[in-house]
């Protein structure tokens, strides 16, 4: 969790936009923690953290100052297909590692 945490770090949320956030969010920790994925199913409050971390970084929130949510997050997990942002939900990715290795 430390690790997900120090990947996104707050100083990088002033130096980034919404979209620059968006992609960073999706190729850094989506991809962290799918080895540990590929073995066990992970719990939900560890799903939600990894969650959470991903929110706070695309919406900019610090732990000084939080941020206005612009969209909801069913809209940003949607696939882009479904006009969302992309970004796997930690649960459902969890969920479809372990199927596609049963």
């Amino acid at each position: 969790m430390d690790n997900l945490q120090a990947k996104l770090s707050s100083w990088k949320v002033k130096f980034l936009n919404m979209a620059g956030r968006t992609t960073l969010a999706k190729s850094s920790l989506s991809h962290m923690a799918n080895h540990i994925m590929q073995y066990i199913k992970l719990l939900p409050n560890i799903n939600n953290h990894i969650d959470r971390v991903q929110q706070n970084f695309i919406w900019g929130t610090t732990n000084e100052k939080r941020k206005l949510h612009l969209i909801s997050w069913d809209t940003v997990t949607k696939n882009k297909k479904a006009d969302g942002l992309g970004v796997q939900n930690s649960r459902v990715r969890n969920n479809d590692i372990l199927t596609k290795l049963a």
